[in-house]
């Protein structure tokens, strides 16, 4: 075309997009040549932003189409088509300066290149837009799916669908992505039916679930209001994300200071219930550390009148099956009950009847939509006209009400990153504000419902909905976020409060970018768990430290990282022997230590291994590891590993079936240090470190197995009881729940149940993280036997699995079939695993009802010599056979 008939149009063009996108609420960033950039929820976030968009992308492409009429015939303008990419996502804007003029920010992220490349892949004519632009106006158009697209630049596969037009949906009602509706004073009768269940006792735990925004916290205050204009005590906490690692820390806050231990927190509660039934609220217990689940459970267990009420998302049931026996789900409003939410936000009850009734239909029965969505409108910073400007998610709601605070949306963020709960003091430090501004500010930010008082006395609030923190948060930009995480941490160590809140400040540290003292905090967090036997959490401690590790200096990188997974692995196997992630970090902290030639941590690397494998039944690498570790020990010149060694050796054996050897060894060691296995453990003086006194009792327990199986039974009978003091006297749950577990072993193969469900009662008595999963199952089948249980319970594994399926085996409700593929399973497994001394018992059991199938396999090994009284006829059968 003629250059002047080319600029024409072109020009055109632009003033046509401008006024389309202007039409529609946007921004035009830029124009290059015949391409557009533009923006929506900029310079302040709008509800609609996403629905906008769109919406002009369709205006966009019939305005052009129909431009090419608007110019004279003798120009021999051709049909103009536009493409249109949309996609919706975070992004900085950096307002910058060009030649002392102002002009438009510029933007960093993805979202305009992703933008663009979608607009590419768009035929002439057609509206693009990515499957998260889609999930948020979804039902408002008609689409037609692209599939996957790999666009060039972007580095992973994108979903993408064309936009057809407009659908005939005016309100959400009409997008078919509705749930039912579900009237709350049903929700209502369902807590109360539960309080009137325990007003006698036992306690009781419910939970009402749903997702984010849906209710929940309103209907338990709509519950414990009922309940306090009655007298009834209400006992309230709240898990929040950060306090995931922290143990206790909310019943910290409800109890006046952090309990030592679970059981201090359960005995709280149910002393606040030993003369009236007590309401326990747990809000956000998904984001609950172990410990704090620990109580919920124990009181759930007890026999106080306690309802615990529980509000959890969706995801917590799948996690925490045990917790969720009485759950409400909870679904969206009725319209009747959401019209009473309308009527009770401020000014909602001035509105018309139409435009009430449109929000509760755009609303779709999320309360907390609905609430803001209804204070933007009748504050007067949306408007109804035919369903224009009305929020579609959320998220846009919240952003944009954020942008509506003004200066007071700077100290909301920097409330944000104190955390969902901050006190006025830090966060006028962080802000510099004078108190008389900073009081504005916060009552801005109550009036608005974005925060609320907690504990006025102290100046604590917290933002009332874990949403609006985590928006708020969100919405900082890096630099400013690490300052003031920086502060925090100084202000935390200013107040003398690491101590009490070392993960608080690790966390600050971290995010300020101060990596190398965030590491020592999280390694002094994860001692003080371990000390008190947290080792969940001590768990969780480590793998933040880990993920820090990449921040420092490269030559400390692989000696951080090798000494954290050490600890980490040990944290893991106290919790489960066998766990496969303790393997994992394992040979990870092996894997270290012979790239960094460190031998002592190769050492204790296999030290703390040799459990797993014991636990795994792999006795060929045991002997494999104990021959380089008894070799590093003599390098290293280290006497107390190679003790324990000794000490593990002689246990190993005496598992694995060479019993004679086991004792013998263990015999001789504890002889040459001065705890020979003929005296009491009573006299030995106290160890330095728990874990010494640990392998102490956990290997003369083995001891005590071992004589026994040698038929030693009196001295086998001796140091068991002995071990079990010791072990109580030195107040170590470790060794107590490893005795407890050992010893119910030994009264089993004595016959005698009595001592076994005494035993096995202890083992349940302990906490999770002492009694671990493998003695837990242990007791399971152990009591089995012993008649409590009416179900078979899961086989463990695969340390003795032999001995507990031939336990299986013989029950009387196991129908004989099954028994006999129980009883061919243990002899495969005992002669795959070595663990032989099994057999001798599997053919007493078998015999009778198996016939020559079991003895003749069994008659394949070679027994362990035992006590005859276990049963004269198996050793008459195996002596026969053979």
């Amino acid at each position: 075309m003629d250059p002047e008939d080319l600029h024409e149009v072109i020009e055109t063009y632009q003033r046509t997009v401008a006024a389309v996108v202007e039409e529609h609420g946007g921004v035009v960033a830029q124009f290059q040549g015949d391409g557009v950039v533009a923006y929506f929820g900029y310079p302040v976030a709008v509800e609609s932003a996403g629905r906008d968009a769109v919406s002009t992308g369709l205006a966009l492409v019939h305005a052009i189409r129909v431009l090419s009429g608007r110019f004279p015939a003798d120009m021999h303008v051709p049909e103009l088509q536009a493409r249109v990419g949309v996609h919706t996502g975070e992004v900085v804007m950096a307002a910058v300066r060009a030649g002392g003029a102002s002009r438009i920010a510029d933007v960093f992220g993805e979202v305009p290149n992703l933008a663009a490349r979608l607009q590419g892949v768009a035929a002439p004519g057609q509206l693009v837009v990515s499957d998260v632009t889609h999930r948020l106006v979804a039902g408002y158009f008609v689409t037609e799916p692209m599939g996957a697209l790999n666009l060039k630049g972007i580095g992973r596969e994108i979903s993408a669908s064309v936009v057809l037009r407009h659908s005939s949906a005016q309100r959400r009602l009409e997008t078919g992505t509705l749930t039912s509706f579900v009237a709350r004073h049903r929700e209502s009768d369902w807590l109360y039916e539960h309080w009137e269940s325990v007003q006698e006792g036992p306690a009781r735990a419910v939970v009402v679930m749903g997702e984010p925004g849906i209710g929940k916290s309103r209907l338990l205050r709509e519950f414990t209001g009922l309940l306090s204009g009655s007298g009834a005590p209400v006992a309230p906490i709240y898990c929040g994300r950060r306090d995931a690692l922290s143990p206790l820390r909310p019943f910290g806050a409800l109890m006046g200071e952090v309990p030592v231990a679970p059981a201090a927190a359960a005995n709280w509660v149910t002393d606040q219930a030993s003369g009236h039934p007590l309401l326990l609220l747990v809000e956000d217990v998904h984001w609950a550390d172990p410990s704090t689940i620990e109580v919920v459970d124990l009181v759930a267990r007890s026999g106080y009148p306690v309802l615990e009420v529980l509000t959890a998302r969706p995801e917590f049931g799948d996690e925490q099956p045990s917790l969720t026996p009485h759950r409400l789900d909870l679904a969206r409003l009725h319209p009747d009950d959401a019209l009473a939410v309308v009527m009770g936000v401020p000014g909602g009850d001035q509105l018309s009847a139409e435009v009430q009734q449109a929000l509760v239909e755009r609303a779709d029965g999320v309360p907390l939509f609905l609430e803001e969505l209804t204070r933007a409108v009748a504050d007067g910073t949306a408007e109804l006209d035919g369903g224009k400007g009305i929020p579609t998610t959320l998220t846009e709601v919240m952003t944009a009400r954020l942008d509506r605070l003004g200066t007071a949306k700077r100290t909301a963020q920097l409330a944000a990153v104190i955390g969902r709960a901050f006190d006025r003091g830090t966060l006028q430090t962080l802000s510099g504000l004078d108190g008389a501004t900073l009081d504005t500010h916060i009552q801005l930010l109550i009036d608005q419902a974005v925060v609320e008082v907690h504990d006025d006395a102290v100046g604590r609030m917290w933002f009332r909905h874990a949403l609006f923190h985590e928006a708020t948060y969100g919405s900082v930009l890096r630099p400013e976020r690490r300052r003031a995480h920086s502060m925090v941490a100084d202000q935390i160590v200013a107040a003398a409060l690491h101590e009490e809140l070392p993960e608080s400040m690790a966390y600050h540290l971290g995010a300020a970018g101060r990596a190398s003292e965030a590491v020592d905090a999280w390694r002094h967090a994860a001692r003080l768990a371990r000390r008190n036997a947290r080792f969940r959490e001590a768990a969780g401690h480590e793998r933040e430290l880990l993920e820090l590790v990449r921040h420092l200096p490269e030559e400390r990188q692989d000696f951080v990282e090798m000494d954290a997974r050490s600890r980490l692995t040990l944290c893991l196997m106290a919790v489960d022997q066998s766990s496969p992630q303790a393997m994992e970090e394992g040979l990870r902290v092996q894997e270290l230590a012979r790239r960094t030639g460190d031998r002592r941590q190769l050492l204790r690397s296999l030290l703390v291994l040799l459990p797993w494998w014991q636990a795994d039944a792999d006795y060929r690498t045991i002997d494999t590891a104990l021959t380089e570790a008894f070799e590093l020990t003599a390098v290293l010149e280290d006497a107390g590993s190679e003790m324990i060694l000794t000490q593990f050796s002689g246990a190993f054996r005496i598992w694995q079936g060479r019993v004679g050897e086991g004792v013998r060894i263990l015999e001789t060691s504890n002889e040459s240090v001065g705890y020979p296995l003929t005296e009491s453990l009573q006299h030995v003086p106290p160890q330095s470190l728990a874990v010494a006194e640990i392998v102490l009792a956990a290997t003369r327990i083995a001891a005590a197995l071992g004589l026994w199986l040698l038929g030693r039974t009196g001295d086998a009978d001796r140091i068991r009881d002995d071990t079990q003091r010791f072990a109580a006297d030195r107040a170590i749950p470790q060794a107590q729940a490893v005795t407890a577990a050992t010893g119910a072993l030994m009264a089993q193969l004595d016959d005698d149940p009595a001592l076994v469900l005494r035993l096995t009662e202890q083992i349940g008595q302990f906490e999770d993280e002492v009694s671990t999963l493998q003695w837990r199952q242990w007791a399971a089948v152990l009591r089995w036997w012993a008649g409590v249980g009416d179900e078979e319970p899961e086989v463990p594994g695969p340390l003795l699995r032999p001995y507990f399926l031939m336990l299986m085996a013989q029950h009387e409700s196991v129908p004989v079939d099954h028994g006999l593929t129980l009883l061919d399973e243990a002899v495969a497994t005992a002669v795959e695993t070595g663990e032989e001394f099994c057999l001798p018992e599997i053919l007493r059991v078998g015999g009778p009802c198996t016939g020559a199938r079991v003895i003749l396999k069994a008659a394949t090994r070679t027994p362990v010599r035992r006590r005859p009284r276990l049963g004269d006829w198996g050793w008459l059968c195996w002596n026969y056979v053979r």
